[in-house]
């Protein structure tokens, strides 16, 4: 199967990282160009009673930062392999938001996507994000656990 472009996502995870260099070596197969994304989400207590905004800035602030950071070793991994890379951060209230949006804004042929969880809440949180993405989404994902 032959790809013109695939999305990845990253969350720096280690298992993250595996789906990272799989989506690279499926570009070098194919040829294709990778979209990294990573998803930031707002605040969610932002303008409730009480809440500053300076936390909510603040929170946002961190979010965008460790964004950049994953992205740009993901970026710097894929010019290593000499594939071009595109890099976008989305905001969205939920992770599978942003990907299935930003694969779709993108016209990318596959979805590449890690998911493992440490505890019960965190494995149907991360299991949703997949699933919800898996249902979604108009494009073929690959996952990797």
């Amino acid at each position: 199967m032959s790809f013109k472009k695939i999305l990845v996502t990253t969350d720096r995870s280690a298992l993250s990282n595996k789906a990272i260099h799989a989506a690279i070596e499926l570009a070098q197969e194919s040829g294709a160009k990778l979209v990294a994304v990573t998803v930031v989400q707002p605040d969610p207590y932002a303008g409730m009673a009480g809440r500053q905004s300076e936390a909510s800035d603040s929170h946002f602030a961190r979010q965008r930062v460790q964004a950049e950071e994953c992205l740009h070793d993901l970026r710097a991994a894929a010019e290593n392999a000499h594939i071009e890379c595109d890099v976008l951060t989305k905001e969205t209230d939920t992770p599978w938001e942003g990907i299935v949006e930003a694969a779709e804004e993108e016209d990318c042929d596959l979805i590449v996507m890690a998911t493992r969880a440490r505890s019960i809440w965190s494995t149907l949180w991360k299991r949703s994000q997949m699933q919800a993405v898996l249902a979604n989404s108009k494009r073929p994902v690959l996952v990797y656990r």
